[in-house]
């Protein structure tokens, strides 16, 4: 990750934003749209400062939370932005106490 680049999440409920940008993680905009919609989720985007880079839809629960989706911009990988997005991830798991954090999305891109 570049120097001096801060890393957060903001909530958002951006339906189109975040399916754009979660298209690397499903094909199927209806289903990201539907994932974005349930109120048992919360949608994030990643900002590498103040710019948007990619964006997370967790599920939340009791036992355990769920990451449905995760994906992080082209322009900007291998740069530590989606360690750094899934560890601000496990730390508002860990803040809802959920006991355990499940990825639960596939990454069609590794070949």
């Amino acid at each position: 990750m570049p120097e001096g680049r801060r890393i957060h999440l903001i909530e958002s409920r951006d339906a189109a934003y975040l399916t754009a940008e979660l298209q690397d993680a499903d094909e199927d905009d209806a289903r990201i749209r539907v994932a974005v919609a349930d109120p048992v989720n919360t949608s994030y985007v990643v900002l590498a400062g103040e710019q948007p880079a990619g964006a997370v839809v967790m599920r939340g629960g009791h036992d355990e939370s769920e990451i449905v989706y995760i994906a992080v911009d082209a322009g900007v990988r291998g740069q530590g932005l989606g360690k750094h997005a899934l560890q601000l991830v496990a730390e508002e798991a860990r803040r809802r106490k959920a006991a355990a954090l499940v990825v639960g999305t596939s990454n069609a891109s590794l070949g």
